[in-house]
């Protein structure tokens, strides 16, 4: 979606107006083409909560599993769930009557909870889903704990935080793990779980993991989120 312009001294410009990305980007997200829609709005800096306000029953469905299987960097995926809000995008980018076509009413597919909750919800099951399975939908091999990152994303970002079930995956995670450690030393200050719990606090706030580690009466635990928060 992108136009060249010659200017007036002849030199040309490739532009991308915003009239012509959004239509682009909302058929791709129509077509399932979730990782071409998802480069082209990060790079124009388009609100990523299109994705689920274009459609959300869609996305429920099919077009949350078809991001988990597209794109393939954590960090993206990460993006899309830290960008995740309580309002609708589309107020401030309408959607054409040609694309509007076949799209449901305004139907609350969220029930009595919030968007947030319920895409968090759903995108941390497809996850989960697919590291028991160890392949996603489309056939790509995934190994256990490859969506840790994006997993803890969920819980944080959900309102209120699930922290608790946050540091209880950390912990799980760092178990399926003890036979790669040595004997003798805890597998909870290991580097794995050390970047875990700090990408966490990056997330939420450190006296709030703290505080939910002491009171999972996890002392190890809380010694873990302590050595990085000068709470020791």
């Amino acid at each position: 979606p992108s136009l060249v312009l010659q200017m007036p001294r002849g030199n040309l410009e490739g532009i991308s107006p915003r009239g012509l990305v959004l239509p682009y980007v909302m058929s791709k997200i129509q077509n399932g083409e979730i990782h071409e829609a998802f480069d082209i709005m990060r790079r124009q800096r388009v609100d990523l909560n299109l994705i689920v306000d274009l459609n959300p029953s869609n996305f429920l469905s099919c077009v949350a599993d078809q991001l988990i299987c597209q794109i393939e960097k954590i960090d993206s995926i990460n993006l899309f769930i830290s960008s995740l809000i309580d309002v609708d995008s589309t107020f401030k980018y309408p959607v054409p009557s040609w694309i509007r076509q076949g799209k449901p009413g305004a139907t609350n597919v969220y029930g009595d909870d919030s968007k947030v909750n319920v895409v968090c919800r759903k995108m941390r099951e497809l996850m989960l889903s697919v590291e028991k399975d160890g392949i996603t939908s489309s056939g790509k091999a995934v190994e256990k704990g490859h969506f840790l990152l994006p997993i803890l994303s969920t819980f944080a970002k959900e309102n209120p935080p699930k922290v608790e079930e946050a540091l209880s995956l950390i912990k799980d995670s760092a178990s399926s793990a003890q036979a790669k450690q040595s004997k003798g030393k805890s597998v909870l200050i290991s580097e794995y779980v050390q970047s875990s719990i700090q990408y966490l606090a990056f997330l939420s706030d450190y006296e709030l993991i703290f505080n939910t580690a002491l009171g999972m009466y996890d002392f190890d635990l809380a010694k873990a989120v302590a050595r990085h928060s000068q709470m020791d």
